[in-house]
């Protein structure tokens, strides 16, 4: 399992699970989170928090009190669980990046080992180009009011 965010100018550090650890709350609490704060001080990706939307997806680790509470005071534009669909490719552009990393995984020579799986990731991400940042999440308005204008329906992006 693999947890990072996106901004549009580039992407936080990827958090890696050990083997046998899954995302639950604390482990997003103490080990996630706090790569999306230390993103804060990192005035490249995230320049202003006041501004800044995070949209966590809906894995249960981000819908526990602590980590709702966390986000909501760090971030006061958050969007949290309940308040959108958060594994939606249509609004969620987090999902369009982690669509690039599983089609890099399956590409040859196909990764043998965790080694190389995790190096594979790390790898496609960073190359990431930094206009794809940009535009997907620059796309975010565009897609919420197309939604809208579709009752709620798929957008084209």
């Amino acid at each position: 399992m693999v947890a990072g965010g996106i901004t549009a100018n580039g992407v936080t550090e990827l958090y890696v699970c050990p083997e046998k650890e899954t995302i639950d709350g604390k482990v997003y609490e103490t080990k996630i989170l706090p790569i999306y704060l230390k993103a804060i001080g990192d005035k490249r990706l995230i320049r202003n928090r006041r501004k800044t939307t995070l949209c966590p997806d809906s894995a249960p680790g981000h819908n526990i009190r602590p980590v709702i509470s966390k986000i909501q005071s760090t971030f006061p534009n958050s969007w949290t669980f309940g308040i959108w669909p958060g594994n939606s490719p249509d609004f969620n552009v987090i999902e369009h990046v982690w669509n690039v990393l599983q089609e890099s995984v399956h590409k040859c020579p196909i990764p043998k080992s965790r080694e190389q799986l995790v190096a594979r990731v790390r790898e496609t991400c960073n190359s990431l180009e930094p206009g794809y940042h940009k535009s997907l999440v620059h796309s975010f308005q565009s897609r919420i009011d197309e939604a809208i204008n579709n009752n709620g329906g798929h957008t084209t992006y």
